[in-house]
């Protein structure tokens, strides 16, 4: 990393808030490329490869970006000429001792980690506040470019392994796109918790998942669908699947009593307190036996070392989450976008389908806007954040970059949602 951003600084005279365009998939390498950036002062647009001829002269206008990277060298060779013609300077993410670059102005990383430079002079956040600028992904409007600031990703980094006691022996299995804020999150708070981090394509993920090792997996809620799918589908042929059924209802309704207990989440509370009491001292024998039987041997086959399930950039179906609470899984939804970094999170020990979790520490919450309605006894109003993780403004060009970040306003999320008594955040629409 050091060696990228002296080359980068030295070399190609990157200066202190530049723009770098990163078109990067998911590796170990944009990671690398990413530090060394904001290491720098420099300011780095991950962008997706897709329709990048059109992407490439939107970010070039806004930005007058002179210095590109490229993970995949036939995205590369698609705006090769419109490269050379603004004179712009490539570098192909191939570490590989023997990758050279194919052309004048193209270098690969191989290249350049075998050269020599002067150190580079380093920045911190008080001398350039600002991580990345991030695509929105545009499920609610057109996509937005967003300045994350260097703050919301340090707020993470801090709060997040104290939520969830990561530990430095944790592995994380990142599958994630490098150009959404998730990705970058999670990889920084493995960084932060002294983690390893393991990388997998999306068609060897159920291999690495069983294999890898991986004690923490955060991914988008549609992997879990599958892998949820998977394992119904798994039982419709076992001889065990009446058993697996009648037990996935006895945990569930053990689970939802311990819900209407501690978190106000989508059910009905009407048993009295001492019904709840009499069914656990049933219920819960019944839970412990069948999560380290029978369910036990369902979780060794998609992953025998995981610790967490961590979701995030849209919500889990209901039925989905509770019944792989059920087997075991300790899946843990958040709740967060690119403007907000990460809000809430789910803890192990408040792990609530139908709940975010828990407002982290740093972090206020109010529920503005309140237009009547109720639900459980509650109001029910627009979700408001701020704190460390709300960013300054959305991006229009460099040169209107605020100097400081530190007095964001609130962000007014447009989701309609409440916090309950215990101080779980629920997020029921926009």
């Amino acid at each position: 990393m050091k060696l990228l951003a002296a080359f980068l600084q030295n070399t190609l005279a990157v200066k202190r808030g530049d723009a770098v365009a990163v078109y990067a998939d998911q590796s170990s390498s944009w990671l690398v490329v990413s530090l060394a950036i904001q290491a720098i002062g420099a300011l780095e647009f991950p962008r997706h490869n897709n329709a990048v001829e059109a992407d490439l002269g939107k970010l070039t206008q806004a930005t007058a970006c002179r210095v590109f990277f490229f993970s995949d060298v036939h995205i590369w060779q698609r705006v090769a000429a419109i490269l050379k013609k603004r004179k712009a300077e490539v570098l192909l993410m191939e570490t590989s001792a023997s990758a050279k670059g194919s052309a004048a102005g193209v270098r690969s990383l191989g290249e350049i980690f075998r050269g020599e430079y002067a150190q580079a002079r380093e920045f911190t956040v008080q001398s350039f506040p600002y991580a990345a600028v991030i695509s929105t992904s545009g499920t609610t409007g057109d996509p937005k470019w967003v300045p994350v600031a260097q703050r919301a990703f340090l707020h993470a980094m801090r709060v997040v392994p104290r939520a969830l006691n990561l530990r430095a022996r944790d592995s994380f299995l990142s599958c994630l796109p490098s150009w959404h804020l998730y990705a970058r999150l999670v990889e920084y708070v493995a960084l932060g918790a002294g983690a390893r981090i393991v990388y997998s394509s999306i068609p060897d993920l159920a291999q690495t998942l069983r294999t890898s090792g991986a004690t923490v997996f955060p991914s988008f809620p549609v992997i879990w669908e599958q892998i949820y799918h998977r394992i119904l589908y798994g039982l419709e042929t076992s001889p065990l699947r009446a058993v697996v059924q009648w037990g996935i209802g006895v945990v569930m309704r053990c689970d939802r009593i311990f819900a209407q207990w501690f978190s106000r989440t989508r059910y009905e509370t009407k048993a009295a307190r001492w019904r709840d009491i009499l069914k656990l001292s049933y219920l819960m024998p019944l839970r412990w036996l069948l999560q380290n039987t029978v369910f036990r041997a369902i979780r060794n086959r998609v992953s025998p070392s995981l610790r967490y399930a961590i979701m995030g950039d849209a919500p889990l179906p209901l039925v989905v989450d509770e019944t792989l609470r059920a087997l075991g899984f300790e899946v843990l939804e958040g709740y967060g976008s690119t403007e907000q970094c990460v809000t809430a999170l789910r803890r192990p020990q408040r792990n609530f389908p139908g709940a975010v979790g828990r407002v982290l520490p740093g972090v206020h919450v109010s529920i503005e806007h309140a237009a009547g309605e109720i639900w459980h006894g509650i109001k029910v109003g627009e979700i408001v954040v701020s704190g460390d993780n709300v960013f300054a403004g959305y991006f229009t060009s460099l040169s209107a970059l605020p100097a400081d970040t530190a007095g964001s306003s609130s962000y007014f999320t447009g989701d309609l949602g409440t916090l309950d008594a215990e101080g779980n955040l629920l997020v029921l629409g926009r």
